[in-house]
């Protein structure tokens, strides 16, 4: 397609534009988004009426990297663009800190890589759509306006279900690193598009149901999110437990209902030994156990919660939390240790100068490392595929966790990036590890194991810490 511009595109290409009011980039035919990106840069797309628009970004994707992402488009037409749905902005900077660190590197196959973060929290100024809508809107966005052929995230398993639902059928890769829920083995059990750095929650439930047990706890009120992940993890504990658990069902972000649910066990409180609360945000975990303190009845109980409640340090800073904190235990993955997550955590503060404390937030990692995975999944592509698409970068993951003595081992840095493309481009496997820890994807399900700690608050009066009671191994 030969690029040709109207007068007026003319004078806003030069930076002139006073008087006049640009609805299309040119007077071109075009039959794809690709046809306009060719010509007029990042974000174009091929409207309606056959004619190029300029890019017309949602305001929930405000933020990208490059910063002049949509104000410059011109000058990165041939970028690779990567999808971003996330809510939290450690996480949005450690897959910034990646895309920087490979362009550094010269990208992948000779092209740079574009990130567009979209947020898809509930926003009444902005529309009223659930986190669950907004997910599939700017999915679509994402994989069918921009091409984009992988997406980062989201956070949450009933995300996922939505963007999986939305981006599957158009063929976009999405990895998640913190979508925990066993439900999403099963939904791709045929596409191969959905990946996450985490491990599933089977391993967790199981957990939970293991200590309970070891310190003979008989009897669970367990009050849930209605969600794939709460739903999910309660089935797995109640599978594993060999006791009693009675569930209290409340609608995510719902807090009159969560607490009609606590005051119901608080009322019913000599029928239990235990409560296990499990809900997808720490904020909402937070709450829980600020209203649980303010009931007679429930300050007395024993407490436990699972792993979304410490994705953030703040409720141990909660003084109307304080009072449950001798009461209280939980489950989490081990943080990240080792030489390449202090690697990660110095190039990140290089990079950021961020006064939070990122070792407190343990899901860093994993989105840092699916970003890397991406990128090796894309090199494989661009050499198996000859184009860097979705099917391609799903096959691409599939390489990357292979065994044997003979198989170059590689650490997810920009220091071994080299080398790993090298191979991948070769088309050979790989074993690779991340910042997060070992990457060993399991060949039937493409999920990864780990162990589980169980942690209790202690510390000193006045600085009370996460302290780790036992690790339990699958």
């Amino acid at each position: 397609m030969v690029a040709r511009l109207t007068a007026c595109s003319l004078v806003l290409a030069a930076g002139l534009l006073s008087g006049c009011s640009l609805t299309t980039l040119g007077d071109d035919d075009c039959t794809s988004n690709a046809d306009c990106r060719a010509a007029f840069g990042f974000g174009a797309t091929c409207g309606a009426s056959g004619l190029c628009l300029p890019p017309s970004p949602p305001p929930r994707c405000a933020r990208t990297f490059p910063r002049d992402l949509f104000a410059r488009p011109r000058n990165y037409g041939d970028d690779l663009a990567l999808g971003v749905i996330v809510n939290t902005r450690v996480v949005e900077n450690a897959i910034e800190l990646a895309v920087k660190q490979v362009n550094d590197l010269g990208g992948i196959d000779g092209r740079e890589v574009a990130a567009v973060f979209c947020n898809n929290e509930p926003d009444p100024e902005r529309d009223d759509a659930t986190e669950q809508e907004a997910t599939a809107t700017l999915g679509r966005y994402l994989a069918g306006v921009l091409d984009a052929p992988a997406i980062l995230g989201p956070s949450t398993s009933s995300q996922a279900e939505s963007l999986y639902a939305a981006v599957a059928p158009l063929g976009t890769l999405m990895i998640s690193h913190s979508a925990t829920s066993s439900a999403l083995t099963r939904l791709d059990a045929d596409t191969g598009l959905l990946w996450r750095t985490c491990p599933p929650d089977s391993e967790q439930g199981a957990a939970i149901a293991a200590d309970l047990g070891a310190r003979r706890v008989a009897r669970v009120a367990v009050i849930v999110e209605d969600g794939s992940y709460g739903v999910g993890l309660a089935d797995e504990f109640s599978e594993a437990f060999g006791g009693d658990a009675t569930p209290f069902p409340f609608a995510p972000g719902n807090e009159t209902e969560r607490d009609a649910q606590a005051m119901t066990v608080a009322g019913r409180a000599a029928e239990f030994d235990e409560v296990l609360f499990i809900s997808s945000t720490a904020s909402d975990s937070r709450e829980f156990l600020r209203y649980a303190a303010s009931i007679p009845a429930l300050v007395e109980m024993r407490f436990f919660l699972t792993d979304a409640a410490v994705t953030s340090p703040e409720f141990l800073d909660d003084a109307l939390v304080e009072p449950l904190f001798p009461r209280l235990r939980g489950s989490r993955r081990p943080p990240a240790t080792g030489p390449i997550y202090e690697q990660f955590v110095a190039a990140y503060r290089a990079r950021f100068m961020e006064r939070a404390d990122i070792t407190q937030y343990p899901y860093v990692p994993y989105a840092y490392d699916a970003t890397w995975l991406v990128f090796a999944g894309a090199v494989w592509s661009a050499a198996e595929v000859g184009a860097v698409r979705g099917s391609g970068l799903a096959e691409g993951l599939t390489h990357l966790s292979a065994t044997g003595s003979t198989v170059p081992a590689f650490d997810l840095l920009p220091g071994s990036w080299e080398a790993l493309s090298a191979e991948l481009a070769a088309g050979r496997d790989v074993d690779v590890r991340g910042a997060s820890g070992e990457l060993d994807f399991d060949a039937t399900t493409g999920e990864t194991s780990g162990p589980v700690e169980i942690w209790r608050v202690g510390g000193a009066p006045g600085a009370p810490a996460i302290i780790v009671d036992r690790v339990i191994v699958p």
